[in-house]
């Protein structure tokens, strides 16, 4: 759901003349992608100042689509939706030329390159053409008018969309085409579901390992090194009906078949946090309880699974299964809500999953000059 995108400061810098609607109208639908799906990547501080520079150039000749920016820009101020390429390219796009520079400076580190008009055609993106994908790189160079129309932002939206994932497919492909964009270069992953706890007791289905240890075997793979993984879930007293444990055994059985088998690095933390349903409440009247079933990313992405993570218990999906992408503000008000309820409950519990070694990242969190931009 999420790509890596570079921008040339040369793409932001409108011309002297020309439609200011025109400008307010790229840069709203540009923005609006971006907030969706993109990652912006820069090559180091010189070519942030020249895109900051850029934006308050847009800024005097369009008001409105620098406030886009300024907007988009702080609601992601301190997160790794702005990040640096690693290594450092040694080139800023703005500097690259030719395609081979492309792929030698930014192969890896960006899949959609967007640049002004001049340097489209330096690097041969047809006129009659809305972006030219490089065979060698797969970086896709789009000039900034058409940029919400690359490939790869058509597919990612067009993901978004349909909400419904088929039977017999394959979870893997759900991690890879759905969950892993949002979870990769995360500080903290939040997966909401009650009875994820209660799976854990029991073995997975056809040899695989219940859903809750392949999401954390997936998380701990790919994810930003010391990423924090808190895990929701209902909690019941010992020999209740419906054999829900308690946190203490859900941790026990995490040391056992996932810490204990661990392979991947990048989990630093795991706190599994319990609340108990309404019947198994002694205070009247009881408590509620949320009920639905996410995972969250930082607070700025989120996948809503209705039908539970117990769909991702097998290899293949045994049924159909709906998906929805959040990352609006309007939609992720609902998860930051039910995320204080629980966190405020009377019935709270907790346990953290000990022995994780804390990694340093190698991700960088830009902090920007927002002074500047907003001059």
């Amino acid at each position: 759901m999420i790509a890596r995108v570079t921008i040339a400061a040369g793409a932001l810098r409108p011309a002297a003349e020309g439609n200011t609607r025109h400008l307010r109208v790229t840069h709203e639908r540009l923005t609006e992608v971006l907030a969706a799906h993109g990652v912006l990547v820069f090559a180091d501080d010189p070519a942030t100042n020249d895109f900051l520079d850029a934006l308050v150039a847009l800024g005097r000749r369009s008001p409105d689509a620098h406030k886009r920016w300024e907007v988009l820009i702080s609601a992601w101020h301190g997160s790794t939706r702005l990040s640096r390429a690693r290594p450092n390219p040694t080139r800023a796009l703005d500097e690259i030329a030719d395609l081979e520079a492309l792929r030698s400076q930014w192969g890896g580190k960006a899949q959609v390159a967007i640049v002004s008009d001049e340097q489209a055609e330096l690097l041969g993106v047809p006129d009659d053409e809305v972006f030219l994908t490089d065979a060698s790189s797969g970086i896709e160079l789009v000039r900034v008018e058409d940029a919400d129309q690359t490939q790869l932002l058509r597919d990612l939206r067009d993901r978004a969309q349909r909400h419904t994932v088929e039977a017999d497919t394959r979870r893997e492909e759900i991690w890879k085409d759905i969950l892993l964009p949002l979870v990769r270069g995360s500080k903290v992953v939040t997966i909401r579901d009650p009875y994820l706890g209660k799976s854990i007791l029991v073995d997975g289905v056809g040899g695989h390992p219940p859903e809750l240890v392949w999401l954390l075997d997936c998380i701990d793979g790919v994810a930003r090194p010391g990423v924090t993984v808190r895990v929701l879930i209902s909690v019941g007293p010992p020999g209740n009906g419906d054999r829900l444990p308690t946190v203490d055994e859900i941790a026990e059985a995490l040391r056992r078949k996932w810490l204990g088998q661990r392979t991947g690095t990048a989990i630093g933390q795991v706190e599994i946090i319990g609340t108990t349903p309404p019947r198994y409440q002694r205070a009247r009247p009881p408590r509620p309880v949320p009920h639905d079933r996410w995972i969250l990313c930082d607070s700025d992405r989120a996948v809503d699974l209705p039908a539970g993570f117990d769909r991702l218990r097998r290899f293949r999906t045994r049924d159909p299964m709906t998906l929805t992408y959040c990352w609006r503000a309007t939609d992720l008000r609902k998860h930051a809500a039910e995320i204080d309820q629980i966190q405020t409950h009377p019935t709270r519990c907790s346990a953290v999953i000990e022995g994780l070694q804390r990694v340093a990242s190698p991700h960088v969190v830009y902090e920007l000059g927002w002074g500047r931009l907003r001059a």
